[in-house]
């Protein structure tokens, strides 16, 4: 699982490095089809690591589980950001 959890952490991390790019570069660029499911599959697969990481931390009581649901909270929001710049709903 730690595996799938960073090769999914690689693949935000380029996507949002090549999309924030584009979007510097070319203003208002139309994302293809591939790309836009892409960000809302990420911001979903980012929503369910947040809660999963919550319901672990209000079982256990353990912080790491607090601290990893808080940024999971902020990749879900940088996500929501390249959502919005693109006008993707």
């Amino acid at each position: 699982m730690k595996t799938q959890l960073i090769k999914t952490a690689v693949f935000v991390v380029a996507v949002l490095n090549g999309l924030l790019f584009a979007a510097d570069q070319t203003p208002g660029a139309n994302l293809s089809k591939d790309e836009i499911e892409g960000l809302l599959l990420i911001r979903e697969e980012e929503k369910l690591a947040r809660d999963v990481y919550l319901a672990l931390y209000e079982k256990w009581n353990l912080r790491p589980f607090s601290n990893i649901s808080k940024s999971e909270s902020t990749h879900m929001e940088a996500i929501k950001r390249l959502l919005d710049q693109f006008n993707i709903e």
